[in-house]
């Protein structure tokens, strides 16, 4: 399947047991004005550049499988943008994934990851 998501600057869209593999470039974007969004329960693999992209604020990554992400970018299923503010992600699994967080105010949750590389340490309060 190939599928690009694209979150535009909405109120609270929810992307919920969704399936996104093989996009091509990155599975799902969230633009700078994006808030309070959410993707749940998903199953994102495959993705050359990485299965999310994360910008804007407040916006959650919980319960998603993550597999075989980021091949072009160095393995990570997620990046979060310098710009992203107060961002979630939480009881993911990563298998042979990371994130890339390069925001100072993201908390990363109960996250678990099945093989190499290891995650980046969680941070909740």
């Amino acid at each position: 399947m190939t599928m690009i998501a694209k979150i535009w600057p909405s109120p609270v869209p929810v992307m919920r047991e969704n399936a996104i593999s093989k996009s091509g470039l990155v599975g799902i974007t969230f633009d700078v004005g994006t808030r309070a969004s959410v993707v749940s329960g998903g199953v994102l693999e495959d993705n050359p550049l990485g299965a999310i992209f994360l910008r804007g604020t407040g916006n959650i990554v919980q319960s998603t499988w993550f597999e075989g992400n980021g091949k072009a970018n160095g393995g990570f299923a997620i990046r979060v943008s310098a710009s992203a503010k107060s961002s979630r992600i939480l009881t993911s699994l990563f298998s042979d994934n990371g994130i890339l967080d390069k925001s100072l105010s993201t908390a990363r949750c109960y996250n678990t990851a099945v093989t190499f590389p290891p995650l980046l340490s969680d941070n909740c309060p």
